[in-house]
């Protein structure tokens, strides 16, 4: 049985005396399921706790805490038919009754040309476009901490022609490391295909480049199996392994291509049982309970869609097969899915312009609350975390505690 605290002691002696009769593991539990706001207030507690506060071990408690326990969604918002209009982006929880907005760290006259190239452990990855010129930061929302990743070789010459970037952003268990990677592909929308200056298809791919937080710098990957593929700008990243839509010149036949964050390997994965869908059926790559999930569509310009969903799973050697849990639909003016939200479908209607949740088991479709319809959505999950993506601890709150 503990000791009631002494209400006659100094707030510092109140102090002394809590950390000493409670049990440090029993305070651990406790701070590993607080929010990352109450955390960076009460680091200057204790030195214990400060320097608690900053172990890995405590900070993976911590996010699987806040990812079980307190699941968000991230709307990042653009304005329709107005190129310098502000970006804005709220937080979505619980409920999803209201939206809190989140501050995002640029100057406004340029944040209408952000794109969030995708959210790992608390962390966002974020392509700024400026002019002719885009810079990679990476932002933790929660702790305010901001890294500008380092230009990698795309100032090269060869770069003279016009060029598209496929980017992924993620994390890998295997060797504890954030990482980007790019694909430089040649635009050929705006080649003269078919003569002199047409460039061969078989150098579709001008680099290929990883850049690791723990190292700080980029690395060009050469990979045969990148020639003849054109694919889609943004990833998606399920426990360590980037997924694109992929491509190829010789036969159209789309496929995915995945790259492994630990082994830096590329691998061409084919899709599941597509010869009952027509040519032009669209397909979203998703990620599912740490699953990677594939929703098929056909009638792309009918007003009634239907959506098959299938997920990647593993044999016992490791191998790859598409297992299809279900159908559902037909909906009206519901345009593509881009999220999960727990067991749910994210769908946008109207232009990007809304959003609504659909349930596969109890087939209840709602609304999540959002403005009016001038408005374009981006949506990623996220759970704040005390994941450190510099040198400085808690970004721009790093003060030494002595207690």
């Amino acid at each position: 049985m503990y000791k009631p605290i002494s209400p006659s002691l100094s707030h510092k002696n109140k102090r002394i005396q809590f950390c000493e009769t409670v049990p440090q593991d029993i305070i651990t539990d406790i701070l590993s399921r607080l929010p990352v706001k109450s955390l960076i207030r009460f680091k200057s507690f204790s030195k214990f706790w400060f320097n608690l506060l900053k172990t890995p071990k405590f900070i993976g408690n911590h996010l699987q805490n806040s990812s079980r326990n307190n699941p968000s969604l991230l709307l990042h918002r653009r304005i329709l038919h107005v190129s310098m209009a502000p970006s804005i982006m709220y937080l979505l929880q619980g409920e999803m009754a209201e939206l809190e907005d989140v501050h995002i760290p640029t100057d406004g006259h340029f944040n209408s040309w952000l794109h969030i190239v995708d959210s790992c452990n608390g962390i966002l990855c974020v392509n700024q476009f400026l002019g002719s010129n885009s810079m990679l930061w990476l932002w933790n929302p929660a702790t305010r901490e901001v890294k500008l990743i380092s230009k990698g070789q795309s100032t090269s010459s060869k770069f003279a022609s016009n060029f598209t970037i496929a980017t992924g952003f993620g994390f890998s268990s295997q060797v504890d490391d954030y990482k980007v990677m790019r694909i430089y592909v040649y635009d050929n929308v705006d080649l003269d295909i078919g003569s002199a200056n047409e460039i061969p298809r078989s150098n579709n791919v001008l680099l290929v480049e990883v850049y690791s937080l723990k190292t700080g710098s980029w690395k060009e990957i050469t990979d045969n199996i990148l020639e003849f593929w054109d694919y889609e700008l943004y990833s998606v990243t399920v426990n360590g392994r980037m997924f694109w839509k992929a491509l190829p010149w010789v036969d159209h036949s789309v496929m995915v291509l995945s790259f492994d964050l630990g082994e830096e390997v590329f691998k061409k994965i084919a899709m599941p049982g597509l010869l009952e869908y027509s040519p032009r059926a669209y397909m979203e790559l998703l990620s599912y309970k740490n699953m990677l999930a594939l929703l098929i569509y056909n009638n792309a310009a009918s007003i009634f869609r239907s959506f098959d969903m299938w997920v990647m799973e593993y044999n016992s050697d490791g191998g790859e097969f598409w297992t299809k849990l279900f159908t559902i639909g037909p909906f009206p003016f519901t345009e593509r899915p881009v999220g999960f939200w727990k067991d749910e479908i994210i769908f946008t209607i109207n232009n990007r312009s809304f959003l609504c949740l659909f349930n596969p088991n109890t087939k209840e479709r709602k609304n999540i609350p959002t403005d009016e319809d001038q408005f374009s959505f981006e949506v990623f999950n996220y759970a704040e975390s005390l994941v450190c993506i510099d040198n400085s601890e808690f970004g721009l709150m790093d003060q030494e505690v002595h207690s």
